[in-house]
């Protein structure tokens, strides 16, 4: 394994970002709220407050309008993908407003294949929890419009937009496996920025003896 940065942000949204009815929705911040702390488990993110106040990601299965999926309750993102989001539409791309629950500061771009095997999150206690599964968060067309600041862009300009977004530009989703192998597995599992990310080591090819 190795280390490829750190968690600088947890959130969670309380509600979807996505506002109004198809196909004339919009995308506001006003439901993203950062927290001190995030419990991750396989159903889901929930928010921690330093009072002891727990908020559901909407993506959560147990929110009362969740947008769960299979695959879709933990999502991240790197601050270098932010970088090139902000360089390429601007200054209100800030770090998170795309909504992901974890933030990961570091100068590399990642793509799916990179991240076949997973993720580790190192906490402070030195827990180590793994994320698998990981697929990209597919772009919208609400995010599309709030990257560009126009409510109805050139049809030929929007799509460019998604396809720029696409590929984990605009991030990736992952599924809780528990700890490392060898500490065995766990149900549920607390994170706060300054936890470590690793990224493992790819699995030895299989030897076929004749």
């Amino acid at each position: 394994m190795r280390e490829i940065g750190q968690i600088i942000q947890v959130q969670v949204q309380i509600e979807s970002l996505k506002h109004g009815q198809k196909p004339h929705r919009t995308y506001k911040l006003t439901n993203l709220r950062p927290v001190p702390a995030v419990k991750l488990s396989k159903s889901g993110v929930t928010g921690l407050e330093d009072d002891g106040m727990e908020l559901l990601d909407v993506h959560h299965m147990a929110h009362p309008r969740s947008r769960y999926r299979e695959g879709n309750g933990i999502s991240f993102n790197f601050t270098s993908h932010y970088g090139r989001m902000r360089n390429r539409y601007g200054r209100h791309i800030t770090t998170g407003c795309a909504g992901e629950n974890i933030i990961i500061e570091t100068a590399r771009s990642f793509t799916l294949e990179q991240l076949a095997n997973g993720l580790i999150i190192q906490t402070a206690a030195g827990q180590q929890i793994h994320l698998n599964q990981i697929a990209v968060m597919l772009p919208c067309l609400p995010f599309s419009r709030y990257s560009l600041q126009d409510a109805n862009p050139p049809a030929e300009l929007l799509k460019e937009t998604l396809q720029f977004l696409d590929h984990g530009t605009r991030g990736f989703s992952g599924v809780l496996a528990g700890k490392t192998p060898a500490s065995g597995q766990t149900e549920t599992a607390v994170i706060r920025p300054g936890d470590i990310i690793l990224l493992p080591a790819p699995a030895a090819p299989k030897v076929t003896i004749a």
